[in-house]
């Protein structure tokens, strides 16, 4: 991941992100887009395609984000810090297609974070 010449030296700053907007997709479509959001939330998935499922977060306040993706087994942390946002990307491929799936995000409350998933 890029790092932001003029702010942050840490690897998952980057310049211009937010969380009052979800991110953009970077290829495909978006199947989910969540901006604004703090604490714990299940956000459901459904008909999901075999091949890629990329997950894009933001995140801004002290604490770790976990982003876990059930029943697919993805699971990932967040170092989020106050007065900056922190960026993060995943991406898996799937083997097969899901009728139904749920991204798990537990954060503090203090955590504002904003996702996008795409396929």
């Amino acid at each position: 991941m890029p790092t932001s010449t003029t702010g942050s030296s840490r690897a998952e700053h980057i310049e211009g992100e937010t969380v009052t907007q979800a991110p953009k997709p970077v290829e495909g479509k978006a199947v989910l887009r969540v901006a604004s959001r703090t604490g714990n939330a299940t956000l459901p998935l459904s008909d999901i395609g075999a091949g890629r499922l990329a997950i894009q977060v933001n995140c801004q306040g002290k604490g770790t984000l976990t982003v876990s993706v059930t029943p697919i087994g993805l699971s990932f942390p967040l170092e989020c810090v106050d007065h900056e946002v922190s960026s993060t990307y995943n991406e898996i491929r799937l083997k097969r297609a899901r009728s139904e799936a749920a991204i798990q995000i537990t954060a503090p409350s203090a955590v504002v974070w904003a996702l996008t998933v795409e396929q």
